[in-house]
């Protein structure tokens, strides 16, 4: 028997157990504006940054959960590599929550954010992580929460752990923009996204 090694991103929707809480195929939405920095738009959940230093985001749904996992996939359809995308989760209100976001080159940020960011991952991905670099590509991303314990996991390759304090209990999840200093224009998409429990009877 042996086994192949397929570091080829994985973008497919999971099916099966545990229960989906919430699943979200945007190619199959109509398009819409959602806010002034959000709408869907072919067939993507579509974020546009407000200019250079701006961050913007979108629930995925109006419910908050606290221990689930959340995944999506992410990427950068317009901007430079001094952009970021990704996925937030716990937001708490509209400057507190906690993000994992990725730029077109593969620098990573991981962050605790109470009106300004804590990283506690920052920098180039090593080489031995899957990951679509330039702007167009989509990856998945995926942050595992149960309890005060968040696990942040790349196309199945798990990055970092990190764990948070009573700010970060529960909250919504959604897209993540952040627009760096260079680019004149940044807009980051969603293709799917889905919410899943962590224990099979969570409902």
């Amino acid at each position: 028997m042996s086994i192949e090694d397929d570091s080829r991103p994985m973008t497919d929707r999971p099916t099966g157990f545990p229960p989906t809480l919430l699943d979200i195929d945007y190619a199959a939405e109509a398009s819409r504006d959602l806010s002034a920095t959000a709408a869907v738009a072919d067939g993507m959940l579509v974020l546009r940054g407000g200019g250079p230093g701006t961050i913007a985001g979108h629930p995925f749904s109006a419910d908050s959960y606290r221990d689930v996992v959340v995944d999506a996939s992410v990427g950068l359809v317009a901007g430079d590599d001094a952009d970021l995308a990704g996925i937030f989760v716990r937001q708490a209100d509209a400057r507190r929550f906690v993000v994992a976001a990725f730029s077109p080159a593969g620098h990573v940020y991981v962050a605790s954010v109470d009106g300004e960011g804590r990283p506690v991952a920052e920098g180039p991905l090593s080489g031995d992580v899957p990951f679509e670099r330039g702007v167009g590509s989509f990856n998945r991303v995926t942050i595992v929460t149960f309890g005060p314990s968040l696990v942040v996991v790349l196309n199945g390759t798990v990055l970092v752990h990190l764990a948070v304090d009573e700010r970060f209990a529960a909250g919504y999840a959604g897209g993540f923009l952040q627009q760096g200093p260079t680019s004149g224009e940044a807009r980051a998409a969603v293709r799917w996204a889905q919410v899943r429990a962590v224990l099979a009877d969570q409902r």
